[in-house]
């Protein structure tokens, strides 16, 4: 079984009536949000309080 998984990316979701391509357009999206906040964390530690 895992061997049929390699070298693919399984996305879950409970969003219903939406494609493949929107599902991973919303993930992509939560990606780059996620990364943005990471970013300024990162920034506010940097400078003195």
């Amino acid at each position: 079984m895992v061997r049929r998984r390699e070298g693919s990316y399984l996305l879950r979701s409970n969003l219903t009536g939406r494609t493949p391509g929107q599902l991973w357009s919303y993930y992509m999206q939560l990606v780059q949000v996620e990364e943005a906040f990471k970013n300024l964390k990162g920034d506010l530690a940097v400078r003195p309080v």
